[in-house]
């Protein structure tokens, strides 16, 4: 006879690769271990359901769901779309298999608790800086300012604000979710409640972002006081207000009647055993998937002699340049002028392999601040401050095509660049100094 757990532990050995990303993922500084706290409440609430009877259904839905990912991990398939298989196939299992009492909301956290902020920052990030610079830009006309908007940048009385990458609101997005995933999971709502929870957290977001960009436009202007502490404060405020909703929700659920139809205890054996034999598959399947196909750089102008007036001297390549040119779809080159650092990077088309500067830094250990954006006669570039053992340095990066056109970040140049003849220039400009 095979124990129920056992079904469940090789569902856990099967993930292997994902637990080991997903690792990797919280300690590389793209995205911060925060994700941990959802699981955790998943965990509680899931702890605090209780277990009632084995569910064929749910049962069903984890085999099936094991079968898809052993699939997925043979192909190659990216970790995140794995993982986002794999946590659900473990939540069914533990219904369905081991009579855990399973709400909606808790496999909404478990989602919630993977690695996405940087993903979400690449994929979603452009989209929602143009949202929410709609939205100030209504909200600011309704105040009676007059203002006028190109792209993410709002011009009040000849004066630039520009909705960055820090104001795309990702990070508010995440966190009101999570606050009504755990309501939900919490009192025990229903997929439906619990989707239209969700959705009115994701509403209210966008909506608070946009009112966050309103009141710096208004303080660019001069009628709302504006400084670091006020930007802050504006930015948190939504969270603080969702996370005290929360708190008020919260209260003792009465505890739910074990279902009818089928006696307490694990499943039979008859209904378990193919879980270990689809899991030894799945184990052993990222040896047999295909390595990340790196497209060849075709159509390299070769490496400028100046760069914005300033003569180029190479430099070697470090240990983190060999790395990030591993598997990169284009050429990285860093070189040196008289003051500074010069990190180019050309690529023919757009890629999801164009990392911004703060989550290599991150990932290296520094300890990063974004600064606002600057202009100058080459266009916007982001900025940042960052330190590590005494060494503090500054940072400015853009993406540049040829016919002049600049972008500030990978996520905004990637759902406008398209192809371009000539392929685009990254480059990342560093120099000592606070």
């Amino acid at each position: 006879m095979i124990p129920a757990s056992l079904a469940v532990l090789s569902i856990i050995a099967a993930g292997w690769p994902v637990w080991r990303w997903y690792g990797d993922r919280l300690g590389d500084g793209g995205d911060e271990p925060l994700g941990l706290v959802p699981l955790a409440i998943a965990g509680i609430a899931l702890a605090r359901a209780g277990r009632g009877t084995p569910d064929r259904r749910w049962t069903m839905a984890a085999l099936l769901g094991l079968g898809l990912f052993a699939a997925l991990t043979a192909v190659g398939t990216p970790p995140l779309l794995r993982a986002a298989v794999l946590l659900p196939v473990l939540a069914c299992a533990l219904r369905g298999i081991l009579g855990w009492r399973l709400e909606p909301g808790v496999i909404a956290l478990a989602l919630l608790s993977l690695p996405v902020i940087a993903s979400l920052q690449f994929w979603a990030g452009g989209p929602l800086r143009h949202l929410t610079a709609l939205l100030a830009t209504a909200l600011t006309a309704l105040a009676g300012v007059p203002v006028e908007r190109e792209g993410v940048v709002l011009l009040v009385a000849g004066e630039p604000v520009v909705v960055d990458g820090p104001c795309s609101g990702i990070r508010l997005l995440w966190t009101a979710c999570v606050a009504m995933a755990a309501v939900a999971a919490w009192l025990g709502w229903g997929w439906r409640r619990t989707a239209a929870g969700v959705a009115a957290a994701v509403v209210a977001a966008v909506l608070a972002n946009g009112w966050r960009a309103a009141s710096l436009t208004l303080g660019a202007h001069g009628l709302l006081p504006t400084n670091e502490w006020l930007h802050t404060a504006r930015a948190h405020r939504p969270v603080a207000v969702a996370l005290t909703a929360c708190f008020l929700v919260l209260r003792p659920r009465a505890s739910i009647p074990p279902e009818p139809g089928e006696p307490e205890g694990g499943l039979p054996v008859r209904s378990v055993w193919p879980f270990p034999i689809v899991a030894v598959i799945a184990f052993l399947a990222p040896f047999t998937a295909p390595g990340p196909a790196v497209r060849v750089a075709e159509g390299f102008p070769g490496w400028p002699d100046h760069w914005d007036g300033r003569a180029l001297t190479p430099l070697p390549a470090s240990a983190a340049d060999m790395a990030a040119a591993a598997g990169f779809p284009g050429r990285i080159a860093r070189f040196a002028t008289e003051d500074r650092h010069v990190v180019l990077r050309w690529i023919p088309t757009g890629t999801r392999s164009l990392h911004p500067a703060a989550d290599c830094l991150r990932a290296a250990g520094w300890t990063v601040i974004t600064g606002a954006p600057t202009q100058d006669d080459r266009g916007w570039w982001s900025t940042l401050r960052a330190h590590k053992d005494g060494r503090h340095i500054r940072v400015r990066e853009q993406i540049r095509a040829a016919d002049g056109r600049t972008w500030t970040d990978p996520s905004l140049w990637w759902w406008q660049a398209g192809d371009h003849p000539g392929g685009f220039w990254a480059v990342t400009e560093e120099q000592a100094g606070e």
